[in-house]
């Protein structure tokens, strides 16, 4: 699923359901002695849906089940089944009551491991994995890639306009906004049996894709990377990328990463220069000890690296 927040309120597209559900929400923050204390607690939640709207849902499709019939004779619930979702949540964190959103327009299609992401009021649902002929898993993954805006004033479901240019459909990538633009990187497709690590940029406005080739090296094709901004600078963390020597990786022929990268939108003067003397391969024998210090860093690939044994994700 994908969590976003803006002012009181935090608006939650649900991907799918196995039968088990959390409740929960830790956060909270405490000051005291003009010092910031962070600290986590268990929060009461409270919930005006039910599970009586999760098959209601599907009665909505019965033009659909027939694609069912040889896999599940019966169409089961989503809350028993393994089943992708669309649904808009909405949590009130000033009285930390979760509402199921009665959403106007054409819906994005059921997917899960997508990013759903905040510009203004209104939430840019990008990517994830669904299936060709419904909310169940047939083993015919499709791959959107086309921009879904759901408005958060409205409650609705807005069409969207054409788009000449657009990065292949993925899954398990990072999205976040940056002055009022959209940047999606990395993620997978199963269907290719790609990993990418190409940077897209998407305006809301001329609703329109560009692709972004920043300077510097930047990370190997990767999934599930956590990304955050921080002012000008995104800082990348680990991932999950194919093994690159036999026998490193686990029985899916996959390992995850513990490297950090920077994304710098406002490179200083000083960045620049260090990327250069990297690129053209410049003496660094006369620079200051603390410069040839980060240039080394800057140049150093993380050994910190061990398999994982899930492939979905």
């Amino acid at each position: 699923m994908r969590l976003y927040g803006r002012l009181t309120s935090m608006f939650l597209m649900q991907t799918r359901t196995n039968g088990s559900h959390q409740r929960c929400l830790e956060w909270s923050q405490e000051r005291e002695m003009g010092t910031q204390l962070v600290s986590w607690q268990r929060a009461c939640l409270s919930s005006e849906a039910t599970s009586s709207w999760l098959s209601n849902k599907l009665e909505g499709h019965r033009e659909r089940r027939d694609s069912f019939e040889e896999k599940w004779p019966s169409p089961p619930s989503c809350e028993v089944a393994d089943c992708f979702s669309n649904d808009i949540h909405k949590l009130d964190t000033t009285n930390m009551m979760w509402t199921l959103i009665s959403a106007k327009g054409t819906p994005a299609r059921w997917r899960d491991f997508h990013s759903a992401t905040i510009i203004g009021t209104k939430m840019y649902v990008f990517g994830g994995r669904a299936d060709r002929f419904g909310p169940f898993h047939s083993n015919n993954e499709i791959y959107c890639n086309r921009i879904k805006v759901f408005d958060t004033e409205t409650n609705s479901w807005l069409d969207s306009p054409p788009t000449p240019v657009l990065p292949e459909g993925r899954r398990s990538h990072s999205a976040f906004s940056y002055n009022g633009e959209l940047y999606v990187f990395g993620g997978y497709n199963a269907r290719l049996n790609r990993h990418f690590h190409d940077l897209w940029k998407f305006n809301p406005v001329s609703f329109s894709w560009r692709k972004i080739e920043p300077k510097g090296k930047g990370p190997c094709p990767r999934r599930r990377q956590c990304c955050c901004r921080v002012g000008d600078k995104i800082i990348l963390f680990g991932g999950t990328s194919p093994s690159p020597e036999e026998g490193m990786g686990d029985e899916f022929d996959l390992m995850d990463h513990s490297d950090l990268y920077i994304l710098d939108f406002s490179p200083s003067l000083k960045t620049l220069c260090k990327l250069a003397v990297i690129q053209y391969s410049l003496d660094q024998s006369c620079l200051p000890h603390d410069i040839r210090w980060e240039l080394t860093a800057m140049t150093t690939n993380s050994t910190i690296s061990r398999p994982i044994v899930s492939s979905q994700g």
